[in-house]
């Protein structure tokens, strides 16, 4: 049996269709069942729970091989994933896949990264088979706000970025997963190719002159101020903290 956890996230949601298809159980945990049990309503077992409830997690990883792990991003992340990591331990969970981040390094003073590179640190010391996927920056994050309003919002300047798709995230999450010779692994995910922000909306189809896409660069502080769709009260507040040390 495969626990996936986060399966309400872009990635998550997809492993969860893919291991479906393929045939596999697949009990999905995430913080609020009801966004899961209409898309995947008899096709698999979702079940609500929260990283800061230890007995919660016990209860899920029950009778559970393979473990897919990842969370929203916070400064809580080391602790809420190492209870899923004790968890993990107790259920005797045979092989552990978890959604890291780019440039993970428990030494870094950009806090996402260290965040993760704790935590990294910390799986590959606890005895369960791993792997860590580092996937570059989600497509889906800004093409949702843009079919949402047709502006793309990010303090990313001129930089260039290999986004890449929550679809193939999934594909090798569900690989890694299912086949063996990955313990200890690392994977880079990445685009094609980099390119910047106002290449990708150039490369979005056309919409009508209503709903056409405007490119809005815009610095730290109106980035933080509330978007048209926050995911959970504070996330561009986090988002920002990523960024400081």
């Amino acid at each position: 049996m495969i626990l996936v956890s986060g399966a309400s996230t872009a990635a998550g949601r997809e492993l969860v269709r893919l291991l479906i298809h393929q045939g596999e159980p697949v009990p999905a945990f995430l913080c609020d069942p009801a966004e899961l049990e209409a898309k995947f309503a008899g096709r698999c077992e979702v079940m609500g729970g929260d990283f800061s409830e230890p007995a919660g997690l016990r209860a899920a990883l029950g009778g559970v091989r393979l473990f897919y792990l990842t969370s929203f991003d916070h400064p809580e992340t080391v602790t809420w994933q190492s209870n899923a990591l004790e968890a993990a331990k107790a259920a005797g969970v045979e092989r552990l896949v978890r959604l890291s981040a780019p440039a993970a390094d428990p030494n870094s003073t950009v806090n996402f990264a260290r965040w993760h590179g704790v935590f990294e640190q910390r799986a590959g010391a606890c005895g369960i088979p791993y792997a860590h996927l580092r996937p570059n920056w989600y497509m889906d994050n800004f093409l949702e706000e843009y079919l949402a309003n047709g502006v793309l919002r990010l303090a990313a300047g001129r930089a260039s970025t290999s986004l890449i798709d929550a679809r193939d995230i999934a594909a090798a999450a569900a690989r890694t997963l299912l086949e063996p010779g990955h313990g200890g692994r690392v994977y880079g995910l990445t685009g094609p190719a980099a390119i910047t922000h106002a290449a990708a909306a150039d490369a979005l189809p056309a919409r009508p002159a209503s709903r056409s896409a405007t490119k809005t660069p815009i610095w730290a502080g109106p980035y933080a101020r509330p978007s048209s769709r926050p995911r959970r009260p504070g996330a561009s507040r986090w988002m920002l903290a990523w960024a400081s040390g």
